[in-house]
């Protein structure tokens, strides 16, 4: 979102291929009604920051990772509500089975629009 916040700011137009989009409405506290309520990242090496390359969506209240690195080849997911500070994975709590599936379907599809392979992961 960042380079087509400086691309309308600078005035240009935003090439249609570009995922994000513009945060300078938001910025004017204006949120658009079809803003998006996932969020998609991906750290894409392990590296200096101490943590393994993986992907994930957030939402408000939810995040999901998979940490994809196959001596690693695990989910993480967090009740940002109840542990803003990511402290204790709740991926094997029954209890959250339905958002984890909700949230692994949403996931799925930002990897596909995004043309990101989806296979073992």
């Amino acid at each position: 979102d960042y380079a087509e916040t400086m691309l309308e700011m600078a005035g240009a137009s935003i090439p249609k291929d570009m995922h994000g989009r513009s945060l300078v409405s938001i910025l004017k506290g204006k949120t658009p009604e079809d803003w998006r309520k996932t969020f998609y990242y991906q750290y894409y090496e392990s590296g200096g920051h101490g943590v393994p390359a993986h992907y994930g969506i957030a939402t408000k209240r939810y995040k999901l990772m998979h940490f994809h690195e196959p001596r690693i080849n695990e989910w993480e997911f967090y009740d940002l509500e109840t542990d803003p500070n990511e402290m204790q994975s709740v991926y094997d709590v029954k209890a959250y089975a339905r958002v984890i599936a909700g949230l692994k379907t949403k996931l799925k599809g930002h990897r596909e629009a995004l043309k990101i392979d989806n296979d073992n992961r």
